[in-house]
């Protein structure tokens, strides 16, 4: 889910439709869908295609996911000692 959320802002915060991203990117304007709605998790090479789109590196891509998930377990885990 966390590729999902960080995907669309990304594109958001650049402007990007979907179909530029496709575009820009690679894999079809139905996958970008799918990943954007989190049906569906991106073969390596495509998170690279679309990393280099978004103006990031894949490894800078995949470090925001992470600080995502991190962000995430802290709600949870907060959530859960209140």
């Amino acid at each position: 889910m966390s590729f999902a959320k960080v995907l669309k802002q990304k594109r958001r915060t650049l402007n990007l439709f979907q179909e530029v991203l496709t575009e820009k990117s690679g894999p079809s304007i139905r996958s970008i869908l799918l990943f954007e709605c989190g049906k569906q998790e991106p073969l390596l090479s495509s998170i690279c295609c679309i990393a280099k789109a978004l103006e990031i590196s894949a490894t800078e891509l995949m470090c925001i996911i992470k600080k995502d998930l991190q962000n995430q377990r802290l709600v949870v885990n907060k959530s859960t000692c209140d």
